[in-house]
């Protein structure tokens, strides 16, 4: 793997830009691929955090009393009443 020094995480993105200059194509590419993978990798994290999150609180609601679960089969039938409506 292509080792950055740490020189991505200065503020001067035109420094770190010229910096760049002398990476052969290869590791130019890598570069880039490692920060794709950083990019795509950071809003996954909070997806999953909100995720539990909600996932949390719908089961307090539960074991609280809040909130009552139903069968599948109750579930379907809401679900296809309220489509029907929006014919």
């Amino acid at each position: 793997m292509f080792d950055n020094g740490g020189f991505f995480y200065a503020k001067d993105n035109a420094k770190n830009f010229s910096r760049c200059s002398w990476l052969s194509a290869d590791d130019k590419e890598i570069l880039i691929h490692e920060l794709l993978v950083e990019l795509d990798s950071t809003p996954a994290t909070e997806i999953n955090r909100l995720q539990m999150e909600l996932i949390d609180r719908r089961h307090r609601d539960m074991i609280e009393g809040r909130v009552k679960s139903i069968s599948s089969q109750e579930s379907d039938a809401r679900i296809r009443a309220r489509l029907n409506e929006t014919k």
